[in-house]
């Protein structure tokens, strides 16, 4: 592709360790000398300023950062880039007045990138009527831009054929099993997805133990298994969830205080095991990051 866009919530948090800025710059360096336009979004929005403001101090002649919204040229497109802004960074009392200064910041073009919700948009399989934020009509803005592509909700959806939310790249909540980049062809006006291998989140119900249906779960799936049944055989249930990466058994019974299981080491938080995860994430020798941390404990 020419050009790169990341649609908001690049950074978790507001404040950032130093250790997650540097991972964060190592990874738009790995782009090259490609154009990288990079949106604000709400997780980085924090008073008047954002986490990402120390980008801009960097002036990386390629790296372009939106923290208000602006409409560039380029390569004769008009294209908008629509950051996250809340009622006071647009200097209005409330989500009404927010969206309407949206609009009028708005004015159209060949393409729009935003890190606001759209109207008709699911969050995580739910209706987006009950967010407090503005909240954008669909319909007005797909008379202003022949594309739309949109950040912020997690779950990536076509909400008409001019209109597309990309979701999130990571897998975060309970039944998402999908995750994809895009690439829009601004001559051809064509969309391809390009699916991302993830780890797939399974919500499972067992009400009875013949009701038993990990058989189509992937083994590199993260398993979260709610047992409402005396029935059921929580041993069983156990081994049949240790081929999982990750497994959360919670006995909900009517009447009875939760308990909740966990894989066998899926929360050991010691050094050695963190060094051992990080060994294979990473693909470093584990002895070479022991020897190294003893240096460090002496």
């Amino acid at each position: 592709c020419d050009a790169v866009v990341l649609l908001g919530d690049n950074l978790h948090m507001r404040n950032n360790p130093s250790v997650v800025l540097r991972e964060f710059v190592e990874f738009l360096n790995g782009f090259g000398d490609k154009p990288i336009h990079i949106l604000c979004g709400n997780h980085e929005v924090s008073g008047r300023g954002t986490a990402l403001d120390f980008l801009k101090e960097l002036n990386h002649p390629n790296w372009h950062i939106y923290t208000d919204v602006q409409t560039v040229g380029k390569d004769g497109l008009k294209i908008t880039f629509m950051p996250y802004m809340t009622p006071a960074n647009l200097g209005v009392k409330d989500n009404i007045e927010a969206t309407q200064k949206l609009l009028e910041l708005a004015t159209g073009g060949d393409v729009l990138f935003l890190h606001h919700t759209i109207q008709g948009s699911l969050w995580i399989g739910d209706s987006i009527e009950h967010l407090n934020e503005p909240v954008l009509p669909r319909e007005v803005l797909e008379e202003r831009y022949g594309f739309i592509c949109g950040g912020h909700i997690h779950k990536p959806q076509w909400l008409s054929k001019k209109t597309l939310i990309a979701g999130s790249v990571f897998t975060a909540e309970v039944n998402e099993m999908s995750k994809s980049v895009w690439i829009y062809d601004t001559n051809m006006k064509t969309t391809e997805e390009i699916p991302l291998p993830v780890r797939q989140i399974h919500k499972v119900h067992i009400r009875k133990e013949n009701e038993m249906t990990f058989m189509k779960i992937p083994d590199y799936s993260i398993v979260k298994c709610i047992v409402t049944s005396r029935e059921a055989n929580i041993e069983k249930i156990r081994e049949m969830a240790s081929r999982f990466d990750a497994c959360v058994i919670v006995e909900a019974y009517p009447r009875e205080r939760q308990k909740v299981h966990f894989k066998e080491g899926a929360l050991d938080l010691s050094v050695d095991n963190m060094l051992r995860v990080y060994s294979e994430s990473r693909k470093v020798v584990l002895s070479d990051l022991m020897a190294g941390f003893d240096i460090i404990r002496q």
